[in-house]
């Protein structure tokens, strides 16, 4: 029997504290853990706080990686402007920790997936910029409990159209959603590949990668289950 390929997904800290580092709860939503046990994978959480010799190490034992939805990105990493309002306080281990596994994920050429805040991770690593606060952010479920839904459109020919495209080609599909940031400037060797129809990017590619994908929506929070079985498959072919 073929073992399940191994998805080694970030976790972060819940803490009422950022500062204090010897207290809180490593943590991933087990939705993200039920999507891909579903999907045929193994998930494997990657606690935050170790150093790019522990990330590089964590990377060499996984198949895939898995970047999850979660707190605003410190703006300091993409941009000089002053901080919104509506941004969220930085929780700057989780960025330089997500960061540091992303940076070997994509020298090992192993599957990656971002989800929403992940997907964001993945655009400032490759020196994209974000918009802090989308001017119609209730529009992406930002403004409602729990999560809300909207349709997405697809680039045609991508990763992404190949996967979730209905047999009505150029025809929306609605995926369950909750964001109030999203890419502005995109980052090197990215492509969107969805679009909301405010004209916000939804998804990126990497063209030439096996797999390497982020979406702006929570596919582990939907009904479909196409898109991780698309990134598992990736994974387990490596």
């Amino acid at each position: 029997m073929r073992p399940r390929p191994r998805i080694g997904i970030t976790a972060y800290r819940a803490v009422n504290s950022l500062a204090d580092m010897k207290v809180g709860t490593a943590m991933v939503p087990y939705s993200y853990l039920h999507a891909v046990r579903e999907t045929g994978g193994m998930p494997f959480p990657l606690p935050p706080g170790g150093d790019d010799d522990e990330a590089e190490a964590m990377v060499d034992m996984i198949d895939g990686l898995l970047m999850p939805g979660g707190t605003d990105i410190n703006p300091r990493r993409y941009t000089n402007e002053k901080t919104h309002d509506e941004t969220q306080p930085p929780d700057n281990v989780r960025d330089a920790w997500e960061m540091n596994v992303l940076v070997h994920a994509l020298k090992n050429g192993i599957p990656v997936l971002g989800v929403c805040r992940g997907m964001q991770v993945l655009n400032v690593w490759l020196k994209g910029t974000l918009h802090q606060h989308l001017a119609h952010a209730g529009l992406h479920g930002s403004k409602t409990p729990g999560f809300g839904s909207h349709p997405v459109t697809f680039a045609p020919g991508s990763r992404l159209a190949g996967i979730l495209e209905t047999r009505r080609r150029g025809e929306a599909v609605e995926v369950p959603t909750r964001h109030h940031q999203g890419v502005d400037k995109l980052g090197r060797g990215l492509r969107a590949s969805a679009w909301h129809r405010d004209g916000t990017v939804e998804a990126v590619e990497m063209p030439g990668k096996p797999f390497v994908v982020g979406v702006q929506w929570h596919p582990e929070r939907g009904t479909d289950p196409r898109l991780f079985e698309a990134f598992v498959k990736a994974a387990s072919s490596g």
